[in-house]
């Protein structure tokens, strides 16, 4: 569904061999066929990218996408009272300049 929205992705940052939604893709921990291990050693720029990182790393991917002036797909709960929110939703009912748009994904 958000790849028909928002793709086609073309690397999948935050995955594993065994849960990765692309053919390339980053892990945090060395795993058969990933391009590269700590996501956050890359640049992120020339890719479509798919993000969805642990909650506790979601300000430092929006840090780092704007760092290295990347496009792609943010995937995060949606979730008012987290940390992360302000990076969202700064003023609590509008969304951040760099978002674009968003979707509520069914459970």
């Amino acid at each position: 569904m958000l790849d028909s929205m928002w793709g086609p992705h073309s690397i999948d940052r935050f995955a594993s061999y065994y849960n990765t939604q692309l053919p390339v893709f980053e892990s945090k921990f060395w795993n058969p066929g990933c391009l590269a291990v700590d996501t956050f050693a890359s640049r992120w720029e020339g890719e479509n990218n798919w993000w969805c990182p642990p909650p506790q790393l979601i300000p430092r991917v929006i840090k780092h996408a704007a760092n290295c002036e990347a496009v792609g797909t943010l995937v995060v709960p949606l979730w008012p009272s987290a940390v992360f929110w302000p990076f969202i939703c700064p003023d609590g009912s509008h969304l951040a300049g760099y978002v674009h748009s968003w979707c509520d994904l069914p459970l």
